[in-house]
């Protein structure tokens, strides 16, 4: 239950402080692979709906993936603060476990599916924007074998570029210690993305992306293609 509270009065004191423009978004993608930090989800396509609440410098998503053969779920809430440069989150996993019982209010230690993590994010600027982030879980994320919290942490750098008229971005991912992500220090992500957006109207727009992407320590690679829809 502690999740879902923090959830709830992170954002309802965000929502009640913002005083500037207020709106919302929303956007669809299909991709062929479900892809998070090095790992793919799913043995199928994967649709991916959000809904973006925005007041100011505060903003709230409701994000879920669903493949098509059920055979991945997730449902994030992610409360969001950004000021300058600087973005920090409060992320709410819920992962259902496949051909188990899942119920998304149960936060027993037998049946509980959320884990929490808080993330940092920097977008640099001007002729050298280099970008970084780095996200700690907090909740959730325990060793398999003895059940001690984790504090599983992933830090990325990416430099983002314009090609042609396309965006372009390569990133790399490391886990600095034993976590979720690997049994010890691993780079766990090196990829390359090239994305574009098609515009079919004032606020309405259709998002292309086309990325490949690895993971070193496993020695795994995927090429991952999206195509969405896009209202602002």
């Amino acid at each position: 239950m502690k999740q879902a509270l923090l959830t709830i009065l992170l954002l309802t004191g965000f929502w009640g402080q913002a005083q500037e423009s207020r709106g919302v978004t929303f956007q669809a993608d299909l991709l062929s692979r479900h892809y998070w930090r090095g790992f793919a989800f799913g043995t199928s396509p994967c649709i991916e709906p959000q809904v973006t609440f925005y007041s100011g410098k505060f903003s709230f998503d409701l994000w879920a993936a669903n493949t098509i053969d059920e055979s991945y779920t997730e449902i994030d809430l992610i409360p969001t603060f950004t000021t300058g440069n600087f973005t920090f989150s409060l992320y709410d996993y819920y992962n259902p476990v496949p051909g188990q019982v899942n119920r998304f209010f149960d936060f027993s230690k037998e049946g509980n599916r959320h884990s929490v993590e808080l993330t940092a994010k920097y977008s640099g600027k001007g002729k050298f924007p280099l970008s970084w982030m780095v996200g700690t879980f907090l909740l959730g994320d325990r060793h398999p074998a003895n059940r001690d919290p984790m504090f599983s942490t992933y830090l990325q750098g990416g430099y983002p570029f314009q090609w042609c008229g396309a965006h372009l971005e390569v990133s790399a991912g490391l886990s600095p210690w034993e976590s979720y992500y690997s049994a010890r220090f691993a780079l766990v992500h090196a990829g390359i993305s090239v994305a574009d957006r098609i515009r079919v109207g004032e606020r309405l727009f259709i998002p292309l992306k086309m990325a490949f992407n690895t993971n070193p320590s496993r020695s795994q690679a995927y090429a991952i293609f999206s195509i969405g829809i896009v209202k602002e």
